[in-house]
C-alpha cells in the first residue's frame, strides 16, 4: 500500500513553483549540522515540555515556595549547567524582575 501511494505521488506535480535558491539552501541545510548553535540567536528562547514524576513536582513547588526570587526556568537551567551545559549568568535572572523594572 506505502509504495502505491509512493507511486500515486511521484506522479503528482508540486502545487508550487520551485524555486531554484530554496532548493540550494535546504540541501544546504541538510548537510550542514542540524544542531548549529552559531545560527541560534543568543536573544532567542524557546519553550520546551517535559514530564516528571509528580514527587519531583513536589519538591519543586517547595523550593519556589522558600526561594521566591527563582522560577521553574532557573531551577531548570541552574540543573542543566551543574551537567556541563553552557548557560550564560543573564539566562539565570528571575525574568519577571525585569519585566516589572521596565515598566
Amino acid at each position: 500500500m506505502v509504495k502505491t501511494l509512493q507511486s500515486i505521488l511521484d506522479k503528482v506535480p508540486p502545487a508550487t513553483v520551485e524555486n531554484p535558491a530554496l532548493k540550494q539552501e535546504k540541501s544546504k541545510d541538510s548537510q550542514s549540522n542540524p544542531v548549529d548553535s552559531e545560527r541560534l540567536e543568543k536573544t532567542s528562547t524557546y519553550r520546551i515540555v517535559a514530564e516528571v514524576p509528580r514527587s519531583v513536582k513536589i519538591q519543586m513547588r517547595e523550593r519556589l515556595f522558600r526561594n521566591p526570587d527563582e522560577t521553574e526556568r532557573t531551577i531548570l537551567l541552574k540543573a542543566l549547567r551543574a551537567i556541563g551545559f553552557s548557560i550564560e549568568d543573564e539566562h539565570l535572572i528571575d525574568q519577571r524582575k525585569i519585566r516589572t523594572k521596565g515598566a
